[in-house]
């Protein structure tokens, strides 16, 4: 998120768009990103974009002429390629009432695109924005049917699974970025060591062989899935990697998405699931 630190303090507590508050009172920090600035070159573009832009997750969706509208009209706009989605507003819980998973409430705006910008910036924001999208579309409807056997002989289908909470992975042994993140993936899988309800359950393009050999130099917690190309392509529609996929006990898709967003949902997921039991 932009730094804010260098920001003045008004008389109402409010600095520059950050509105600072006490242990007990959430905080608010308000942004006016400069989209000519962020679109001058396509590094600076890409780098607000990873750091600062997450479609997946829920927020509050304004138009161009700052009016709320819904997530879905958002996204259809965004995918003319006229405008670019900033952050314009975050409320963070009060301090003493944070948890690991409430990560604050979120708005985007959309602004228009300045003229005379590379073209691959419209092109990228087209292509996210169809992505989003469709897995937008996708939740709360039924995971595809599925029988899956790992390289150890665990078979995984859609009648076991039910009455589990189901975080699904997709990788291929050559991918750089899905490699990378496994190291967090595997202290994600200890953090729920002790959640028989949920499965971590991981959909490799490659083949077993392939696998078994990437695994002699790099572990990985999840239950591996080989020969996943398939289920992946066609009945997921994944084209991306690494992706995520959060199932709930129902077998209906609660969110898909990167590993940052798919981690706040499956904590917000298992709190809610806790606070329902009897």
């Amino acid at each position: 998120m932009p730094d804010t630190r260098k920001a003045g303090t008004t008389k109402d507590n409010t600095v520059k768009g950050l509105a600072i508050s006490g242990d007990n009172k959430p905080v608010i920090t308000k942004l006016n990103p400069d989209v000519i600035a962020l679109t001058k070159n396509f590094e600076t573009f890409w780098s607000y974009w990873y750091d600062s832009v997450d479609l997946t997750r829920e927020f509050i969706p304004l138009a161009a002429n700052s009016r709320q509208i819904t997530k879905s009209d958002f996204l259809r706009q965004l995918n003319t390629g006229n405008y670019m989605p900033v952050l314009t507003k975050v409320v963070q819980p009060a301090q003493k009432k944070r948890t690991d998973y409430d990560q604050g409430q979120y708005t985007y705006q959309l602004r228009p695109l300045p003229e005379n910008i590379a073209t691959s910036i419209p092109d990228v924001i087209r292509q996210m924005t169809t992505m989003a999208l469709k897995d937008f579309k996708k939740e709360g409807t039924e995971l595809p049917a599925f029988n899956l056997t790992t390289i150890e002989g665990g078979n995984y289908t859609s009648a076991n699974c039910k009455g589990k909470i189901l975080v699904i992975d997709t990788w291929f042994v050559k991918c750089g970025a899905c490699v990378r993140e496994m190291p967090d993936l595997n202290r994600w899988v200890y953090h729920y060591k002790n959640r028989p309800d949920v499965i971590f359950l991981s959909l490799c393009l490659d083949d077993k062989q392939t696998i078994q050999q990437f695994l002699t130099r790099t572990g990985f917690a999840f239950l591996i899935v080989p020969d996943g190309r398939s289920y992946i392509e066609n009945a997921l529609g994944v084209s991306m990697f690494p992706t995520k996929i959060l199932v709930n006990k129902e077998g209906k898709i609660v969110k898909t998405g990167n590993f940052k967003s798919i981690k706040r949902e499956l904590a917000m997921l298992v709190a809610t699931t806790d606070q329902a039991k009897p």
